[in-house]
Formats: structure tokens, C-alpha cells, sequence
């Protein structure tokens, strides 16, 4: 009966001691399966976190996007202008070509004018002389000299109407020569004007345009290098994370196994 006793005392202990490893072993798999569920979780954390990174940097590109497609049809319209400036100002230099071409014509009717008044000039010294003469020489003719001199009176009246006729050409000439020059006086302002316009708006154009894009540039470039930045700074600490479970998974089974 005691070999019995001491039998079934051994065969509890026996029980006990292997109900103790089993729970050891159970414990040890509840604990590894709670850490690889908290591993889960930090991992879907760190995806999700990601994806909102993801969607902020998305819709950062964006807004960008559309402020450089703004600035990008600012500077076509601006462009636009331009070249409809650069437009009327050279067919307002074509004008200015057709000024100088009518000028040109001024300054030759101008001369046409002086060698007209020259040969008038020297056909009056010649008639003048003429008559001199013809009275000089037919001293004792009156009758002849009074037809000489009707004839002399004759002419003289020719060359006043000539003269006068003269007068009022040239006094018509100077009149258009005049308006002729005022109105390319006043082109040639206008030209002027026009061309100062242009340059300052070009200059503008340029100066309000050019530090705006630049401004873009360097704003786009620094997104891009903090999203850069920020992603792998979210993978380093993601791969840290792994590592940290897949070692603690490591040192579990291990548990597990020298359990």
C-alpha cells in the first residue's frame, strides 16, 4: 500500500511538472501571438500614416500645379500683349517709313521749287536786259520805240502775272509743305510715345513676372526635397519597427523552443 502511495504521489508530481510546462508553453505562444498582433497594429499605424502623408503631399503637388498653371497663363497673356504691342509698333515704323518717304518728297518739291525760282529769276534779268538793250538801240524811232515799249509792257505784264502766278504756288507749296511737316511732327510723337510705352511695359512685364516664377521654382523645389525628406524618414522608422519585431519574434520562439 505505500509503494502505492509513493507511486501515485510520483505520478502527480509527474502531472503537475508537466502541466507547469505545458503552460509555459502556452503562455509563451499568447505571448509572441500579443506581440505580433501589436506589431500588426504599429504596421497598419504606419501604413495609414503613410497613405495620409501620401494624399497631403497629392494634394500639396496639386495646389502647386494649379498656381503654375496660373502663372503659365499670366505669362501667355502678358506674351500675348507684347506681341500685339511689337504689332502696332511696326506698322507705326511702317508709317514712319511712309513719313520719310513723304518727306523726301517735301525736300524735292522744296528744291524744284529754289531751281524753279532761279530760272524765273534769271529769265527776268534776261528779259530786263533785253529791253535795255532795244531801247538803247533805237533811240530816234519813237513810233518803233513806243511798239518796242508796248511790246516791253507787254511782257513786263507777262512777267508780273507769271510772278504772281508763282506767288501762289508758292504760298499753296508752303501751305502743304507745312501741314505735311506737322502732321509727321506729330507722328513721329506719336511713334515716340508708342515705343516708350512698349519698353516700360516690357520692362514690367518682367519685373512683376520673373521674381513670381522664381519664387514658384524655389517653393515647388522645396516641397519636393521635405515630401522627399519626410518619406524617408517614415520608411527608416518603419524598417526600424520591423526589425524590432522580427527580433522579438525571434527571442519568442526561442523562449518557446528552450521551454
Amino acid at each position: 500500500v505505500n509503494g502505492l502511495i509513493e507511486e501515485t504521489q510520483a505520478l502527480t508530481r509527474r502531472v503537475e511538472g508537466l502541466d507547469e510546462r505545458l503552460w509555459a508553453r502556452t503562455s509563451g505562444s499568447e505571448l509572441t501571438k500579443q506581440r505580433n498582433r501589436e506589431i500588426e497594429q504599429q504596421v497598419q499605424a504606419l501604413e495609414q500614416q503613410s497613405r495620409m502623408t501620401k494624399d497631403t503631399n497629392e494634394e500639396t503637388q496639386k495646389r502647386q500645379a494649379t498656381k503654375l498653371r496660373r502663372a503659365e497663363h499670366g505669362l501667355e497673356d502678358a506674351l500675348r500683349r507684347v506681341v500685339k504691342l511689337e504689332e502696332e509698333v511696326r506698322q507705326r515704323h511702317g508709317s514712319a517709313h511712309r513719313d520719310g518717304y513723304l518727306e523726301a518728297r517735301i525736300n524735292a518739291m522744296e528744291q524744284q521749287q529754289e531751281s524753279l525760282n532761279a530760272e524765273l529769276q534769271a529769265l527776268q534779268a534776261h528779259i530786263d536786259e533785253s529791253v535795255q538793250m532795244l531801247r538803247e538801240e533805237l533811240p530816234g524811232a519813237a513810233q518803233d520805240g513806243a511798239v518796242f515799249e508796248d511790246r516791253g509792257t507787254d511782257v513786263e505784264e507777262a512777267m508780273r502775272t507769271s510772278e504772281r502766278g508763282l506767288s501762289v504756288l508758292d504760298k499753296k507749296v508752303t501751305s502743304h509743305i507745312e501741314e505735311l511737316s506737322t502732321s509727321l511732327a506729330t507722328l513721329r510723337v506719336k511713334v515716340d510715345g508708342q515705343l516708350s510705352r512698349v519698353g516700360s511695359l516690357s520692362d514690367r512685364i518682367e519685373t512683376a513676372h520673373e521674381p513670381a516664377i522664381e519664387s514658384l521654382r524655389a517653393e515647388m523645389a522645396q516641397a519636393r526635397l521635405q515630401e522627399r525628406r519626410e518619406l524617408e524618414s517614415e520608411v527608416h522608422a518603419l524598417k526600424a519597427r520591423l526589425q524590432e519585431a522580427q527580433e522579438s519574434s525571434e527571442d519568442a520562439a526561442s523562449d518557446v523552443r528552450e521551454a
